[in-house]
């Protein structure tokens, strides 16, 4: 077996970790950690890989940086179909109103108007980090009845396709709604 030596720089990154699996032992000036587990004998010194013992309870460390750019990407992403959706609704306002009426809804005109709002302000509200939980359980909920009234799966190829759409961006709303904002927000809490 051999026996892993580890730097300052290492000891640091586990005690920052804060794992009560971890315990570190001075060695003739350098750092060696071994991995208590409940109920286990303990190992000895040249048991222990790098990879075990450097992430501490994750043999891969995470890349903050990429962790920090992939929360707004997927909030901006995700709040950018629904923006869009919502100018598209007041832009083109008749035929939209059609479509409605078409589908035999009460009070289309008042549907409409509301559903641009609810999406307009909920996606910015996304982007910008603000509310982001709140926000996201907003176009969850909302999307319940547009996808059952608008996109039935037994109306075809196409609504089914779109009844899946609506289906996927329904968990990345419920994974916004679990995971909170993350970076670059304007709220982190919310």
């Amino acid at each position: 077996m051999r026996t892993w030596r580890f730097s300052r720089t290492a000891a640091r990154y586990c005690m920052l970790a804060r794992t009560r699996e971890s315990v570190v032992r001075s060695d003739r000036g350098a750092m060696r950690y071994d991995i208590a587990i409940p109920g286990a004998p303990a190992p000895r010194h040249d048991e222990i890989s790098p990879a075990l013992v450097y992430g501490c309870r994750n043999p891969i460390p995470r890349s903050p940086p990429m962790s920090s750019l992939a929360a707004p990407a997927g909030r901006i992403l995700i709040a950018l179909i629904f923006l869009l959706s919502g100018i598209d609704k007041i832009v083109h306002y008749a035929p939209t109103l059609g479509y409605m009426q078409k589908a035999g809804l009460p009070f289309p005109e008042l549907l409409l108007i509301a559903s641009a709002i609810i999406e307009i302000v909920a996606a910015l509200a996304i982007m910008a980090g603000w509310k982001t939980r709140w926000a996201a359980a907003l176009l969850f909920l909302w999307m319940i009845p547009v996808t059952w009234v608008f996109h039935n799966p037994g109306g075809g190829q196409e609504q089914m396709a779109h009844f899946m759409k609506n289906v996927a961006i329904s968990g990345g709303l419920l994974l916004l709604f679990a995971l909170g904002p993350g970076a670059f927000s304007v709220s982190r809490s919310s």
